[in-house]
């Protein structure tokens, strides 16, 4: 672990890391680092955001009418299943 705060990099295109801090430094309305004994710690703040609006109903997402199963006919195929092995 390295003693020194956290630094922003550039990472090329191919790189396989080196992104996090920038990552954070996009979404966290502020951020930091503090070492304590034997750890570095990175904090970071997220803006909280209101609940999205409900969305009316439209007519398409009118409810439809629960199908239900023929229970009679599933049984006659699972035994026509059956015989068949």
């Amino acid at each position: 672990m390295s003693d020194e705060p956290p630094v922003l990099k550039h990472a090329d295109d191919d790189a396989e890391g080196g992104r996090g801090l920038f990552l954070v430094q996009r979404l966290a309305s502020r951020w930091g680092s503090y070492r304590t004994a034997g750890a570095k710690v990175v904090w970071a703040e997220l803006a909280a955001r209101p609940p999205l609006p409900r969305r009316q109903a439209s007519e398409r997402s009118v409810a439809r009418p629960v199908v239900r199963p023929d229970v009679a006919f599933l049984r006659r195929v699972l035994l026509g299943l059956d015989s068949a092995l």
